[in-house]
């Protein structure tokens, strides 16, 4: 590639090829600021490496001389309406640099460059028309003399180095790119293409075009030649059917063109960064088929009244990057619209009518207009991702419509699933719903209709249960199928999660196997204990894993302390059991800090003597 003739290139020209340049070079990072009123002398934006929420400045110039008077004056006012969008304009600014083909090669171009910054801010600084407020000056001063700011000079050597690192960039703007690209799009479409006028392959051998190898050597030369678009990328291929174009990243337009046997020849166009769109649009003129049998006037209304997707018979006309709408000029195709919409973020709570509040809830939502901008589709996703909200606002009526929507939680983290059944279980009359931007208040958004709760009190206590259970294992708890958790299980799970709390569970108990020769005494602390008796009757304290079921998950969460309040002692096989004597009641309390004893073993006990067994009429 040739180097780039900076001096006959217009200033229009020469900024776009270094405004693309920039983009190359940062192609997730960079933006265009067109110019206005309000850009403040900013042509590129670059989100800065070390603090990506603030931006690096590239002010382009076209100048390619030894600077004269004026050009030095220019320089020094996009720098002055610079700083101004720092303090007025909100601009979250990190360094600044002058980038123009031309190097600071004069010593006297190099000594005004060093001095322009504090020069420029100290005239606005006396100057009365600007009326910077002192806050504003403290500003610009503390930006200035931050440590490692850079204010810098990108000359020509800076210019010439992207230039040859990015060379079809220059080729596109500079040379006959854009014909050689419009070209090699022409070359694979007609190689790719099958052509009609062959023979039938099934009655003439010799029919074949080209050898695999051939195509395979000559498509790798069509698309080294497609690579060279500085906007957009291209994928293609030739499939037996009609492959399903789905949405992905940076994905801005695809064609299909498919044959009567189902043969498809699909290209995809991807943007390279961000402003592929605006440095190259795509303009596509659409007449629908309203006579087909395959439109649907639904979907068609809900298209251009909400901005809702819609895939309908259309005559095409489009201005695709390589000359890729050539092929669809004029006929009927299937044409699948996704609206582009702009984001934001929002809250949603339930407000009850005792004033209390259900959980909150943030969403990131997508807002889309139809094309005659009488309507609104909104639809979005919780931060959970479980519970996605779609809303449609007739703008004509005043009217609208709004619906949420879950996914299954089966296998998923309890933790994570559980806000968006509590709201969803809140979603009903008398309530209110209510909403917020993604900071400050919530204000009421729509009464809610009556609705059947969607899980039984019993399965929502079972989840809250299970989320309180996750406090003591670090293994995730997974939400099992509901339909499949039996009664004796949420029991459990409750009980597990009450214990937890702090709470005293009283249950009953039948037979306890033991350890021989327990202790006993009269406090159940006294390390030195006496053997118990089998004519006493003891209150008992036992030390057992808390382990629980969820699903085909076997959950360890503790230890237990079972206190069997009234128990006789009697000789099994050797060993020693424990039966009810004066009641059956027994009380379980959690030992967080205790170790948990292993549950193959039987139960060490501790029993504290409560005399003979007088009367044992009416025991268990």
């Amino acid at each position: 590639m040739p180097q780039v003739p900076w001096s006959t290139l217009d200033g229009d020209r020469a900024e776009a090829l270094i405004a693309n340049l920039l983009y190359s070079e940062h192609p997730k990072k960079a933006t265009r600021i067109r110019p206005s009123r309000g850009d403040y002398g900013i042509d590129v934006a670059v989100h800065n490496a070390a603090e990506p929420d603030k931006i690096d400045v590239y002010q382009i110039k076209k100048f390619y001389g030894t600077l004269t008077a004026n050009q030095r004056g220019q320089v020094e006012k996009s720098f002055r309406r610079f700083l101004l969008g720092f303090v007025r304009g909100g601009w979250p600014i990190a360094d600044w640099y002058l980038m123009m083909p031309v190097d600071p090669t004069s010593e006297k171009d190099s000594e005004w460059f060093a001095k322009m910054p504090e020069a420029v801010i100290a005239a606005m600084f006396q100057d009365a028309q600007v009326k910077l407020t002192e806050d504003e000056k403290e500003q610009i001063t503390s930006w200035r003399n931050a440590p490692g700011r850079m204010i810098k000079w990108e000359g020509r050597n800076a210019c010439d180095n992207l230039a040859a690192k990015y060379p079809y960039v220059v080729d596109y703007f500079v040379f006959d790119g854009r014909e050689r690209l419009r070209d090699a799009v022409a070359q694979l479409g007609a190689i790719i293409h099958r052509d009609l006028s062959l023979p039938d392959a099934s009655q003439d051998s010799s029919a074949a075009l080209l050898t695999p190898d051939e195509a395979q050597e000559h498509l790798q030369r069509l698309q080294s030649v497609l690579d060279t678009d500085p906007h957009y990328r291209y994928a293609w291929g030739f499939s037996p059917n009609v492959p399903e174009i789905n949405q992905e990243e940076d994905l801005v337009a695809a064609t299909q063109l498919i044959q009567s046997d189902g043969s498809t020849l699909t290209f995809k166009i991807y943007q390279r960064f961000p402003e592929s769109l605006s440095e190259r649009p795509i303009p596509i003129k659409l007449k629908f088929a309203v006579g087909d049998a395959t439109f649907d006037r639904e979907a068609f209304e809900m298209w251009r009244k909400y901005g809702k997707p819609l895939t309908a018979p259309a005559e095409v006309e489009a201005d695709l990057p390589g000359g890729l709408g050539d092929a669809m000029s004029g006929t009927v195709a299937q044409v699948t619209l996704h609206p582009a919409g702009h984001s934001y973020d929002a809250r949603f709570r339930i407000r009850k009518p005792d004033g209390t509040f259900g959980v909150d809830l943030s969403f990131s939502i997508t807002v889309s207009t139809g094309s005659d901008g009488t309507g609104t589709w909104e639809r979005g996703t919780d931060q959970t991702g479980f519970l996605e909200i779609e809303i449609a606002s007739d703008m004509e009526a005043h009217t609208g419509s709004w619906n949420f929507s879950r996914k299954s939680i089966v296998g998923a983290e309890v933790v994570a699933a559980l806000p968006t059944v509590e709201f969803l279980q809140d979603l009903h009359a008398p309530n209110m719903l209510q909403v917020a931007q993604k900071y400050g208040q919530f204000g009421d958004y729509a009464s809610i209709p009556s609705r059947e709760p969607m899980f039984p009190d019993t399965i929502l206590d079972y989840l809250r249960s299970l989320a309180i259970l996750q406090t003591r294992t670090p293994t995730p708890i997974l939400v099992p199928d509901l339909t499949t958790v039996t009664v004796p299980e949420v029991r459990a799970v409750t009980e597990a999660a009450a214990l937890i709390a702090g709470q005293t569970v009283v249950s009953t108990w039948e037979i306890v196997g033991i350890v021989s020769h327990p202790q006993s005494s009269s406090d159940a602390g006294d390390p030195e204990g006496k053997e118990m008796s089998l004519a006493n009757h003891y209150k008992l304290y036992m030390l057992e894993p808390l382990i629980v079921r969820v699903g085909e998950q076997e959950l360890t969460l503790g230890t237990v302390q079972r206190e069997l309040l009234s128990a006789r002692l009697e000789i099994d096989k050797g060993g020693l059991r424990a039966r009810p004597c004066k009641n059956d009641t027994a009380h379980r309390v959690f030992l967080p800090d205790h170790a948990i004893p292993d549950p193959a073993k039987k139960a060490s006990v501790v029993g504290e003597d409560l005399g003979p067994i007088d009367d044992v009429s009416g025991a268990s």
